[in-house]
């Protein structure tokens, strides 16, 4: 990834339907598996975004350069997709890095896909080596961290 500034990865714990494009992909779960949040709740939630948001935006422009071009460690998912959209909002060029591969849902990898279009983001799908699957499968709980740590070699 010549010339990208750093690989960020995705903030945990955020969730939001205000991120652009979250309603593109499909749901996990049916909405009735969930019970309705109280207005307070829902008020609260939206703050909570609010305040991420203006902190991960600050963060970035604090420290990268306007038209910076940023390595995004992209699953397609909410948090990288809000990572992705805090990126360009702070001025710089998001470049989304992908892992595809069997270990990924072919609609998961369009949906993500389909987002870095509909937004003009650059997107680099690096397909996860078959030689890898074995060990992503046997690490179970961690499997996310062999995905990332894969993805990083991938980018190096």
């Amino acid at each position: 990834m010549d010339g990208v500034k750093d690989v960020v990865t995705g903030m945990g714990g955020v969730t939001g339907a205000e991120v652009p494009g979250n309603a593109e992909l499909p749901e996990a779960h049916d909405a009735s598996d969930f019970p309705e949040l109280p207005e307070d709740a829902e008020l609260a939630a939206r703050d909570d975004l609010d305040r991420k948001g203006t902190t991960l935006l600050a963060l970035i422009r604090s420290r990268v350069p306007a038209d910076q071009r940023i390595g995004i460690a992209y699953s397609g998912g909410v948090d990288s997709r809000f990572v992705a959209w805090a990126v360009r909002r702070a001025g710089c060029v998001p470049v989304l890095l992908h892992v595809s591969g069997a270990h990924v849902p072919v609609w998961e990898a369009d949906g993500a896909k389909r987002f870095a279009d509909r937004f003009g983001m650059r997107y680099l799908d690096a397909r996860m080596p078959d030689d890898m699957l074995p060990r992503f499968a046997a690490a179970g709980r961690e499997r996310c961290y062999v995905c990332k740590k894969e993805m990083m070699r991938l980018a190096g």
